[in-house]
């Protein structure tokens, strides 16, 4: 529970036995408020943080402009701007959005009339907005209204038919959180600000909101930072172990922002205007190793021997995106072509709606904390997943040696960026793994699969006449030892297509799996993948076939025996072009 109090500032004193008085900031040109003291609450009262006493720390959102970049998009001078990012990274796909929200965290304001113009001049769909204002949420928008539309603006390109994007405005770091937290029908919520607050009583309130939201299916993205490799402190809330830090790549296109190309990291160099958070001259994709936060489990179990990682503290970032010449709207009509990680974090999250659409339609749970799902499939599929950045690095002068980018997860770019349908259909086999539907165990009658992906948790059988249905793109996950059994008078169609086959796989990539059992008359496969369990297809009727079908992955092959459906003699079965890996 976050408690937002007001009052006069003698009863504030008075209430938390302090003295409240107005200093010089030697750094900036301003004053700031703080206590004398640290506040002192009656023994026994159970409060985690008290916040708000102070305005010594601030966020100071700086959009610099961009003067070098490939100039290979669409925008102005070749910016990426509009449907550049979809093109990159989700090419030819249909996924858009419906049904998904998408949540930003704001300090700041921003003029709707140019998230109107952003759409307008790119050929967006105009996608609602909904603002939600919070206890010192600016009445106009100030220098940070840059980053607000910047945030808008990219959620947008990524699904531009989104139900809405909701703002969350506000001027404290836990208002914001607790109040994006309440909202647990958005799934996927991003942040491009620093926060400048490292007492330990409000990072343990972070992070209790962070898994709650976890728990609630929500996704939380944050921007590594855009200081290059690290020094000292990792930014916070950078390395909380409950949320996705989100690294920049230098994106490069084929034709005005036709196609994907390649990717580097991104790594500026020296500008003239400093970064805010360490007010630092060099910008570039931040990374390093946290001096708080132990290696999580999902982060173990990754060989740090050349990407100069940590074995036993959290390491980040976790992925990226398009971090360069990327082309934006605000301050009421005025552009600019910008960089920094700001630009990648809110790409992510409407990259995520994407993975929830598809996963929603299956029959899924939102995927929430995607980091489990993330280290999974780069552990277990290695570097097919993402595109995997190999080349450049996040160095500097005060980090002359780190980090340079390594084949796999590295500290400049995480495991990469996403690959289409290739990186959602990995993300949403973790999840199936988890929470799919459990088929039954006795199909009596006809049956057509409905849903993406099911588990096979018991061993099930067909039985009598009935035919059992699997549509193209289905997933079946076996729990070790189960199996399908089709008895005598039943059968399966499998029939799936080159783009989306119809997979046979082990719920657990490590154990074996039983084996399907295709006693029926007439089963027909057809686009189908059996990956993995060491085990057989066993066929004990006439006129199987199997058209375009892979057996993967240590499976053993196809074995027959005699005919059981009562018409004599041996089983049958058709092969053709079918591949054994």
């Amino acid at each position: 529970m976050v408690l937002d109090v007001t009052g006069r500032v003698t009863d504030i004193e008075k209430a938390f036995k302090i003295k409240m008085h107005i200093y010089n900031l030697p750094t900036e040109n301003r004053t700031f408020f703080a206590p004398d003291v640290s506040p002192s609450i009656p023994n026994g009262l159970p409060i985690m943080d008290i916040e708000g006493l102070s305005n010594y720390s601030i966020s100071h959102p700086v959009l610099p402009k961009a003067t070098s970049f490939p100039e290979d998009g669409s925008g102005t001078n070749g910016s990426y701007q509009g449907y550049d990012f979809r093109h990159a990274y989700l090419p030819g796909d249909t996924l858009t959005g419906y049904g998904q929200i998408v949540g930003l965290f704001e300090l700041d304001g921003y003029y709707t009339s140019d998230i109107g113009s952003y759409e307008s001049q790119t050929g967006l769909p105009n996608v609602p907005l909904q603002n939600i204002l919070l206890p010192g949420a600016p009445t106009t928008p100030g220098r940070g209204d840059g980053e607000v539309s910047l945030d808008i603006e990219m959620a947008i390109a990524m699904a531009p038919h989104l139900n809405k994007v909701v703002v969350f405005e506000g001027n404290n770091w836990m208002d914001i959180l607790n109040s994006m937290e309440a909202h647990p029908e958005i799934h996927q919520l991003s942040c491009s600000w620093g926060d400048k607050n490292t007492s330990s009583s409000h990072l343990s309130a972070e992070h209790t909101i962070f898994d709650m939201m976890g728990v609630q299916g929500q996704t939380f993205f944050l921007a590594s930072g855009d200081g290059d490799a690290f020094v000292s402190d990792l930014m916070v809330p950078d390395d909380d172990s409950l949320i996705t830090t989100v690294g920049g790549t230098e994106l490069t296109m084929n034709g005005s922002g036709t196609s994907y190309a390649s990717e580097s990291v991104w790594n500026h160099g020296y500008s003239s205007t400093p970064w805010h958070y360490y007010n630092t001259y060099y910008w570039g994709s931040g990374g390093g190793i946290s001096t708080r936060t132990s290696i999580p489990s999902w982060q173990k179990g990754i060989d740090m021997s050349t990407n100069q990682g940590s074995t036993s503290m959290r390491n980040v970032p976790d992925v990226a995106m398009v971090a360069d010449g990327v082309y934006i709207i605000f301050n009421q009509g005025q552009t600019e072509i910008t960089y920094g990680t700001s630009i990648a974090a809110p790409l992510w999250a409407s990259f995520t709606a994407l993975v929830n659409e598809e996963g929603t339609a299956g029959g899924l749970n939102p995927i929430g904390f995607l980091n489990p799902a993330l280290y999974y499939s780069g552990k277990v599929n290695g570097t097919n997943d993402f595109h995997d950045i190999v080349t450049g690095n996040n160095e500097w002068p005060s980090s002359p040696n780190r980090y340079t980018a390594e084949p796999g997860y590295d500290l400049c770019t995480g495991w990469g960026s996403p690959n289409g349908q290739t990186t959602i259909h990995a993300l949403l086999d973790y999840e199936a793994r988890q929470s799919a539907p459990i088929l039954s165990t006795s199909i009596t009658s006809n049956m057509t699969l409905s849903k993406k992906y099911y588990r096979v948790t018991q061993n099930v059988g067909i039985d009598g006449s009935s035919t059992l249905t699997i549509p193209s793109g289905v997933h079946l996950f076996f729990a070790p030892g189960k199996e399908i059994t089709v008895q005598p008078g039943s059968k399966i169609i499998a029939n799936g297509t080159s783009s989306q086959p119809i997979r046979f796989e082990r719920l657990d990539p490590t154990q074996t799996w039983g084996q399907v059992y295709m006693n029926g008359s007439g089963n027909q496969f057809t686009w189908c993948l059996f990956d993995g369990g060491n085990k057989n297809v066993g066929i004990l009727s006439k006129n199987n076939s199997f058209s375009n079908c892979t057996f993967r992955n240590g499976w053993r092959g196809i074995s027959s025996g005699a005919n059981n459906d009562g018409s004599g003699g041996n089983s049958s079965f058709t092969l053709n072009n079918c591949m054994i890996q």
